[in-house]
């Protein structure tokens, strides 16, 4: 049986941008590649025997010394906390940079909510929302790079007590 490898498949197993894959196969192959296509046998061969050629070191100890200074680099650990109206976050602790996004259960209802987060008295991320709800999955993207690694991630719920009043005695 063959199994259909489409382009922005193989572009995401091999940490590329689907542009780099169809400009390697372009290469080769007269007939445009786009993202969604599924990829023959032949395709893949070549698109790794380019890539391992273009990726290959020396010697092995070369490559394992720079993957150990990257592992260094990324020496941080920042704590995910909540104001008590989130339940809880996905991760609790943050340890690389860039975007990551963070995924929360809100402990109740909340409708016209201002989520936050700040990283020591920084705000690194503000967005409104109209409605939170317990049974619904939340998430939010952090650039970790604004934050202070020396510091919580500390997510806040600001929302108009109004709302919320009127929702609680509404039947």
């Amino acid at each position: 049986m063959i199994t259909k490898y489409k382009v922005n498949e193989v572009a995401k197993d091999l940490g590329l941008n689907n542009k780099e894959i169809i400009e390697v196969l372009g290469k080769f192959y007269e007939e445009p590649k786009k993202a969604q296509t599924a990829l023959d046998t032949k395709e893949l061969d070549v698109l790794f025997d380019v890539l391992t050629q273009e990726n290959s070191v020396e010697n092995f100890n070369s490559y394992f010394a720079m993957k150990k200074s990257e592992e260094k680099k990324e020496d941080f650990s920042i704590n995910v906390k909540t104001d008590g109206k989130i339940r809880y976050t996905v991760p609790r602790n943050i340890n690389k940079s860039g975007e990551v996004t963070v995924y929360f259960r809100v402990a109740d209802v909340y409708k016209n909510v201002r989520v936050q987060a700040y990283s020591g008295d920084k705000l690194v991320y503000d967005k409104k929302k109209l409605k939170v709800a317990p049974g619904e999955m939340e998430s939010v993207k952090i650039n970790v790079d604004l934050c202070d690694k020396e510091k919580d991630l500390q997510f806040i719920f600001l929302y108009d007590t109004i709302s919320k009043h009127l929702e609680s005695v509404s039947p």
